[in-house]
């Protein structure tokens, strides 16, 4: 029975963390249940999630899903703190810390890298620009150049317009001026 259970937090942690592309570690304890439920609430507020893992059972999940990495820094109590980008995961975790009893933070992954993250490392990811800001600046980047062709256009074109203005009243200038004259001339 007791190797069924295993198995059974085996696989959990196995479903849980297989598409995970980021996740801080971080040593829950001396957390009280109420301080534990006031995290989660304010994680899942973000959309973010944090589970409690039994190390050994969660580096066999690690290995089996072809992650040898993580298992270093399963150390003592572990929770792992994961959602859809590391930048994410990295500010929750520091906004935390800055307002409540501070979580001491164990180490990070994001997919693909060849090394875990250092405390260090997911202190200054925490300072970077969130995915939809990151969006917004280098959407920014590609339409600037558009935008400033677009107003060259616009300016150009407001300058023709104004240029054939001035002609046309130029224009009326000289023929209003010689129109008189021709009236005088008519009349004697």
């Amino acid at each position: 029975m007791g190797i069924n259970v295993r198995e059974l937090i085996i696989r959990d942690y196995e479903s849980t963390f297989r598409d995970v592309p980021a996740f801080v570690l971080v040593d829950h304890s001396g957390y009280t249940a109420e301080e534990t439920k006031k995290l989660r609430k304010s994680l899942k507020e973000r959309g973010l999630r944090m589970k409690v893992v039994r190390n050994n059972l969660a580096q066999l999940a690690f290995e089996k899903l072809g992650n040898d990495l993580i298992g270093k820094a399963l150390i003592g109590p572990v929770s792992i703190i994961h959602g859809e980008d590391g930048v994410s995961v990295s500010k929750a975790v520091a906004d935390w810390n800055r307002s409540n009893r501070p979580l001491p933070i164990k180490g990070g992954y994001l997919i693909g890298a060849e090394h875990l993250l250092s405390a260090r490392d997911v202190r200054e990811l925490s300072n970077l620009p969130d995915k939809d800001t990151m969006r917004s600046i280098v959407l920014g980047t590609f339409i600037a150049p558009i935008r400033n062709i677009a107003n060259c256009f616009q300016a150009s074109l407001a300058g023709f317009v104004q240029c054939v203005q001035a002609h046309v009243k130029k224009l009326e200038g000289e023929s209003g001026a010689a129109a008189p004259e021709t009236d005088e001339s008519q009349s004697s």
